[in-house]
């Protein structure tokens, strides 16, 4: 086993890589949301960050938040199984939720869910291949691609949750079946497709109200 990653609360976090994939399985801890971290080389300071072009899959039972601004993965699938424990990621680039090491999409308990990626380009897109669901009739989604789209790609990447926010600079595509009770969505430079299984409120979810749409035209 190579050790690439642990916990900054001193609780362990062991890290594999298996086929190009890195895992990080978190054992539980009574304490506060976990951040990761990445180890250096000896004589550099360690980076909060997971700078690695790989697929990442990540199991825990509390609140987890890889809120670095420099992580750098191509597809994400993770589980937070407590009850009411919340999942943060942001990544630097473009990034898909999809299915790794058999984990699929990203998960939690009730907990809420957030998920940024912070490329200002308009071709790097949030994309779900896979679902994001809080997993019972509780917890809101916080969706946003600083540059690109917020989209799905396949039947299932859809959002179950009580809430879904969404920001795109670029357009947003959700228009699969999804189950939320609750949409906010603004977008400035593109549209905004949303389908639902059942009847749903526009209103306010965390910080964003209602819809906004508004697409940039040449002069």
């Amino acid at each position: 086993m190579s050790v690439v990653a642990m916990l900054l609360n001193a609780m362990p976090c062991d890290g594999d890589t298996l086929d190009g994939i890195l895992q990080l399985v978190c054992r539980p801890s009574p304490r506060q949301a976990n951040e990761f971290i990445q180890p250096a080389p000896p004589g550099k300071t360690p980076s909060r960050a997971l700078s690695l072009q790989t697929p990442l899959a990540v199991r825990a039972r509390d609140s987890s938040a890889l809120g670095s601004s420099n992580n750098d993965v191509q597809t994400l699938a993770a589980a937070v199984t407590a009850a009411d424990q919340s999942f943060v990621f942001t990544n630097k680039d473009g990034f898909t939720v999809g299915t790794v090491d058999s984990l699929n999409g990203v998960s939690t308990n009730g907990g809420n869910i957030t998920l940024r990626s912070l490329d200002t380009a308009d071709d790097k897109d949030l994309i779900l291949a896979q679902g994001v669901d809080t997993g019972v009739v509780a917890g809101d989604v916080t969706l946003q691609s600083v540059g690109g789209q917020v989209r799905t790609s396949a039947a299932d990447g859809i959002v179950s949750a009580q809430g879904l926010s969404v920001r795109a600079l670029s357009g947003v595509d959700l228009d699969k079946n999804n189950t939320v009770a609750t949409l906010a969505a603004a977008t400035t430079a593109g549209d905004i497709a949303f389908n639902n299984t059942a009847g749903f409120a526009i209103g306010t979810v965390g910080d964003l109200s209602g819809l906004a749409a508004r697409a940039c035209v040449a002069p």
